[in-house]
């Protein structure tokens, strides 16, 4: 499907058809609607964390809770590294 057919749905969407009447009066198929639309709320709905990727987050949640790693907290080296 071309970025102008995406482009297009969601106009439709937004101006108030639903996936049905998008796929019945335009000739799309259905499921391709649904997923254009799926994708497109999906990156509205998407929370906005600045972190690279998940597994970041993960640390960042378990820094948080107090069960980083040593590195974590500034501690690279032996005992005695305050």
């Amino acid at each position: 499907m071309t970025n102008e057919n995406k482009e297009l749905i969601i106009r439709l969407y937004e101006q108030g058809l639903d996936t049905l009447d998008i796929s019945e009066q335009y000739g799309f198929d259905y499921s391709d609607v649904e997923a254009v639309l799926a994708e497109s709320l999906e990156r509205e709905d998407a929370p906005e964390d600045n972190f690279r990727d998940d597994v970041e987050a993960d640390a960042d949640v378990l820094r948080s809770a107090g069960m980083g790693t040593d590195e974590d907290y500034g501690s690279f080296g032996g005992y005695g590294d305050e």
